[in-house]
């Protein structure tokens, strides 16, 4: 048996706010044409759970996805090792504060 379960959430910076990976010095949010999102699908089949997570943002330290991994992990029960964690490299998102 397969299951599959899909979630997404509003990370889009308020507007002023620093935008990393720009070319220039301080780069600064505007009104956003378009949401700017965390999303996930966990998928499990027979009991063997996996997890894949993006996050619209430049990029993140390897301790931030592994913090995220934590508390997926925590709140989901599903292995730590199950979960992988990335960035779609957009140069328009804001920071990793987590």
């Amino acid at each position: 048996m397969l299951r599959v379960g899909f979630s997404e959430f509003d990370i889009t910076p308020p507007v002023g706010k620093l935008i990393p990976g720009g070319f220039t010095a301080c780069l600064t949010s505007e009104p956003a044409r378009g949401k700017l999102l965390a999303t996930a699908a966990a998928f499990d089949v027979e009991g063997d759970p996996l997890i894949l997570v993006s996050v619209d943002t430049l990029s993140f330290h390897v301790n931030t996805a592994d913090r995220i991994r934590k508390t997926v992990s925590d709140e989901t029960g599903v292995p730590f090792d199950r979960i992988l964690v990335a960035a779609t490299h957009t140069h328009t998102g804001g920071q990793t504060d987590y």
